[in-house]
């Protein structure tokens, strides 16, 4: 079973469309929203800073999309995530904000990118997923 959701999961990261740096803001926040922990700083914290958030955009992500800092799109992309995790819908406003830089494909792997993240979260938080040595968690608020 694992098998095939990391084949699906593979297949889906591998041809996004989305630019790292945005699939990084909506990993980071379906994280923190789902307290995946383990997906925060097992890989992901790391990975955002490679595709070019700063740290203390990282750090920022915590604090959602109305933080000070976030350009117009960021607070979207966060925003989208957000209304995932309360509602399982995207507003129309937000869905049409996507959309002034996304195609419909795009607007789409939002969705699938958080979905996959929240399950993971699921999974690792149910079987009790340890850190990996030398990982220290969420940014301390």
């Amino acid at each position: 079973m694992c098998q095939k959701f990391r084949a699906l999961a593979g297949h889906f990261l591998s041809n996004n469309k989305i630019p790292a740096r945005d699939r990084e803001l909506l990993t980071l926040r379906t994280a923190w929203l789902s307290r995946g922990e383990y997906i925060w700083s097992a890989h992901h914290a790391d990975y955002a800073r490679r595709a070019g958030l700063t740290t203390e955009e990282v750090a920022r992500v915590t604090k959602g999309p109305d933080a000070s800092g976030w350009n117009t799109f960021d607070a979207t992309l966060l925003r989208a995530v957000d209304e995932l995790q309360a509602s399982r819908f995207i507003s129309d406003p937000t869905w049409k904000a996507l959309g002034e830089r996304y195609d419909d494909r795009q607007r789409l792997e939002v969705i699938l990118t958080v979905a996959n993240y929240t399950m993971l979260a699921m999974y690792f938080n149910s079987t009790g997923t340890q850190l990996p040595s030398g990982k220290t968690g969420f940014p301390v608020q």
